[in-house]
């Protein structure tokens, strides 16, 4: 699995930043420093100690309190921007349009459309000579939300410069207890916005509400939740409900458009990826004082698409929806593709140069085997996976 990095732009941009808003004297203007680590550390702490999955008036008030905002803005958000940009490298996404309008729901400080527009930078920079960039902000706490807009013009005007087109909108207050504007998007992001809602009749609801007020032909929806088990199985029954009630094709992480599996055959297991990362140097400072060590990047995520036509996978072809496991001297993988959950084993003696390559596959990444048309069951030998390296299939 390719490991992701944060671009330096960003780093540069977020840093400078938040020395600017958050320190006074002459050290708000000077490069990131160990006494700047110490200074932010204390709020980083007092933030985790802090934070629960809850949002609503305790979410409020971490926002309002700036000790625990700039420790957000320090630590949080570059962890969770490099969780998104992890997903937008894996889909290969790309954009061809001359506008890209965002709706950003629960944005925070803009996390989710920052790692878009970064992942558009990165790879394709000529953007800049046309793209228009709009970006309708739904945030309750109007303050973090206009700090992460700040950031992410100030990225922008560091990246194209007088060539950016970029207009950034915010709405305060909680959306889910207005009436839904109708604002047609190209993408409707949405991050850790589940545990607004106490069941998953709610959660659905709100969902399909989104889609009809913001969603087109071809819009994009990206919903990103924690790796959780709770969170990951909310996500799980919500991709069956979108395949359902909604003309929305699932784009990842599945290679398919049937049922989730783990919901009628494994429940209590859930869907959730492990992201390997370089974490930029400021965040290893961190973690050395707070001991968060943020050695890989766990989430669950749900990817569509308006579109009648989506890509077909073959029954060879796998996304790993575990770790290869230990058990009893053999090696286990849970896949899952077109041909369903699958466990292949391979026990220790069968190792061999044509499929050694199945006990070095991380959760998360995509594989082909064999052609599996015909076959029934939950377990595959493993010795019959030929020599392959894990390709990203999306």
């Amino acid at each position: 699995m390719q490991k992701i990095a944060i671009p330096q732009v960003f780093v540069k941009t977020l840093l400078a930043f938040i020395k600017k808003t958050y320190l006074k004297g002459p050290n708000a203007t000077k490069p990131w420093n160990k006494q700047d680590t110490l200074f932010f550390a204390k709020g980083i702490l007092k933030l985790s100690q802090g934070f629960t999955s809850q949002r609503g008036d305790r979410y409020q008030d971490y926002f309002n309190d700036p000790v625990l905002r700039s420790g957000y803005l320090s630590y949080f958000l570059p962890v969770n921007l490099a969780k998104v940009l992890s997903i937008f490298q894996k889909h290969q996404l790309t954009w061809s349009k001359k506008s890209l309008h965002i709706v950003d729901v629960g944005a925070g400080p803009l996390t989710l459309s920052t790692a878009l527009v970064l992942h558009l930078i990165d790879i394709q920079p000529r953007l800049s000579d046309t793209l228009k960039i709009t970006v309708d902000v739904y945030e309750m706490n109007a303050k973090v939300a206009a700090e992460g807009a700040q950031i992410l013009e100030a990225l922008v005007q560091r990246t194209w410069g007088d060539k950016a087109h970029l207009k950034i909108n915010i709405h305060s207050g909680n959306i889910f207890h207005k009436k839904l504007p109708s604002k047609k998007a190209d993408f409707i992001l949405l991050g850790n916005v589940l545990n607004e809602f106490k069941t998953r009749t709610q959660q659905s609801q709100m969902i399909q509400n989104l889609l009809k007020a913001f969603g087109r032909k071809d819009t994009h929806v990206l919903m990103i939740e924690p790796g959780t088990k709770k969170d990951s199985r909310d996500l799980q029954i919500l991709h069956d409900q979108i395949l359902e009630k909604t003309s929305y094709k699932v784009l990842g992480p599945c290679l398919h458009q049937q049922n989730c599996p783990l919901n009628s055959v494994a429940k209590a297991d859930w869907c959730h990826f492990k992201q390997l990362w370089e974490a930029p140097k400021f965040l290893l400072d961190f973690d050395k004082i707070t001991k968060l060590k943020k050695y890989y990047l766990l989430y669950s995520y749900l990817f569509l698409q308006n579109t009648e036509e989506v890509k077909e996978y073959s029954p060879s072809e796998f996304v790993a929806i575990s770790d290869v496991m230990k058990v009893k001297g053999r090696d286990d993988l849970i896949g899952c593709g077109p041909a369903g959950r699958i466990r292949f084993s391979l026990r220790s003696y069968d190792i061999s140069p044509e499929n050694k390559d199945l006990t070095k596959i991380i959760r998360g990444e995509f594989f082909t085997v064999p052609e599996l048309e015909g076959r029934e069951g939950f377990e595959v030998d493993g010795r019959e996976l030929v020599k392959k390296k894990t390709e990203i299939l999306i």
